[in-house]
């Protein structure tokens, strides 16, 4: 099961699925 990781560190909410955030 994968869940978005949504970081709200960006402009706007971003939700990745596959990248992962920096």
């Amino acid at each position: 099961m994968v869940q978005a990781n949504c970081c709200k560190r960006l402009h706007h909410h971003s939700c990745d699925y596959a990248v992962k955030p920096e």
